[in-house]
């Protein structure tokens, strides 16, 4: 995948995501149940709960670091022959990030 096309793949994924997720304050905890079906533990760790609760908040502003990226890959696509910046290496990672790896 070129620069632009993971990008937008990122883009596409934290969008389905995004409508789908539910509300990290409505998550249900963690429950271990023994063999017999007994609960032997109910536990959400405060780091569960910080990172999806962070996660959830820092949506919004991953997509605005794709999209701008997106917009710089597409600009030097048209207009090869004039000076323009190609996207970051910041919205890269990120894109990586999002799909599981470097394209």
């Amino acid at each position: 995948m070129n620069a632009v096309e993971r990008l937008q793949a990122a883009i596409e994924k934290l969008e389905s995501i995004r409508g789908t997720a539910p509300d990290p304050w409505t998550a249900e905890p963690r429950r271990v149940v023994d063999v017999n079906g007994t609960i032997v533990a109910s536990t959400v760790t405060s780091f569960d709960a910080a990172g999806i609760v962070t996660l959830h908040r820092t949506i919004d502003a991953q997509l605005a670091i794709l999209r701008a990226g997106l917009e710089q890959g597409r600009a030097v696509e048209r207009f090869p022959h004039y000076w323009y910046t190609p996207p970051t290496d910041d919205a890269l990672a990120l894109a990586d990030a999002i799909l599981g790896g470097a394209s």
